[in-house]
């Protein structure tokens, strides 16, 4: 009997625990970094979550010193977090789909898979209010 009750409360344990992830609302800024060959690459992640739907807009300067605004839309499930977005390049489209974990209120981290490129680490923490 002891072990059904300690099974059952380590279940009820491991739902509040996603529970209180799946809590966190990731809207709003972020200094986002990923580490490339080349060094990092530094952009501003803005993010606007509606239930489990992401709206998410990237800033980066590029080598030109302009700055690039790419749009795309993803997901948050549980500590689960993955969104998309297609920039469009001199080489044509390039989408760039971002996969990774919410580690706490204010650190996202991941891996963004950029196709036959490759895929690169990344990481995001929320810009203070």
């Amino acid at each position: 009997m002891k072990k059904y009750l300690f099974l059952l409360l380590a279940v009820l344990l491991a739902g509040a625990a996603n529970f209180a992830l799946a809590a966190v609302d990731l809207s709003g800024s972020w200094d986002f970094t990923m580490t490339t060959q080349r060094g990092e690459m530094k952009s501003e992640l803005t993010i606007v979550q509606t239930g489990e739907k992401l709206e998410v807009t990237m800033k980066s300067t590029g080598r030109s010193g302009n700055v690039m605004e790419s749009k795309g839309t993803g997901t948050v499930k549980g500590n689960e977090v993955e969104f998309t977005i297609t920039r469009t390049t001199q080489r044509g489209e390039m989408t760039t789909t971002y996969k990774g974990t919410i580690e706490n209120d204010n650190t996202l981290s991941g891996k963004a898979e950029m196709g036959p490129m490759g895929s690169v680490d990344w990481k995001a923490t929320r810009k203070p209010k």
